[in-house]
């Protein structure tokens, strides 16, 4: 069964069913590298980038 298990979280590791956190909202003009984030967008972390960080 533990390699059932490994298994399977593995297979959620590499495609994440859900978001990682709540939204967040901007509250001032953001300025990203070349990126403009307006005021009052939403921003999602992304899950994937979190789980395949070297």
């Amino acid at each position: 069964m533990p390699y059932v298990d490994g298994i399977m979280k593995e297979a959620w590791r590499w495609n994440p069913v859900g978001p990682m956190s709540l939204a967040h909202k901007s509250e001032e003009d953001i300025i990203y590298k070349d990126y403009l984030i307006p005021k009052g967008a939403y921003l999602l972390p992304s899950i994937w980038c979190s789980l395949h960080d070297p």
